[in-house]
């Protein structure tokens, strides 16, 4: 490949996290309306630097999972997002 394509797929990259960050924030706002203080929960872990936020997807939509600073998931999938079901699960 050639510099000018490197970066283009850096370029591609770089929007791919932007949006995934904005995904995550959106997932974050449909938690707190249904559940305000499991919301406050997952930002006092995040903020505490406990678990940091996931954001896995896939051909059949998308989950958030807080994982903590073993690697390991806490608890299921925070929020999920399932292709053609028109709703999510908390």
């Amino acid at each position: 490949m050639n510099q000018e394509i490197d970066e283009s797929i850096l370029d591609t990259l770089e929007n791919g996290v932007k949006t995934s960050l904005q995904i995550i924030e959106l997932m974050i706002v449909a938690i707190r309306r249904h559940n305000q203080q499991a919301a406050d929960d997952i930002d006092a872990l995040v903020n505490a630097g406990k678990a940091r936020l996931v954001l896995q997807a896939d051909v059949n939509g998308l989950e958030l999972f807080a994982v903590g600073t073993d690697n390991k998931v806490i608890g299921g999938p925070l929020l999920a997002y399932h292709r053609g079901d028109n709703e999510v699960c908390h």
